[in-house]
């Protein structure tokens, strides 16, 4: 088995934690999909995966990794504080 494609399926981030999901594909035409959360003050992240192996997030990883392009840009333009973000939307609740 080979993994063939990964793809970013969604991003969310609420008041307690951040996450985001991988949709994966073998080359046996298995397929599914993989959450990764954290709480935002830290710690272990989670993953979700449907019941596979720890082996199976890990070559679903590596295929992600060979799959992807690096970007050089100004990480003073790109950082923010999560927290920063997160504060202005509890004002509308």
């Amino acid at each position: 088995m080979t993994i063939e494609k990964v793809d970013i399926l969604g991003v969310r981030a609420d008041l307690d934690e951040m996450g985001f999901e991988l949709g994966w594909e073998d080359d046996d035409g298995n397929f599914g999909i993989i959450e990764f959360s954290q709480d935002n003050d830290g710690g272990k992240i989670r993953v979700d995966s449907e019941h596979t192996s720890k082996e199976l997030v890990s070559e679903v990883l590596n295929a992600l990794l060979d799959n992807i392009e690096v970007i050089v840009s100004k990480w003073e333009n790109r950082m923010y504080d999560v927290q920063n973000v997160v504060k202005p939307l509890t004002k509308l609740s």
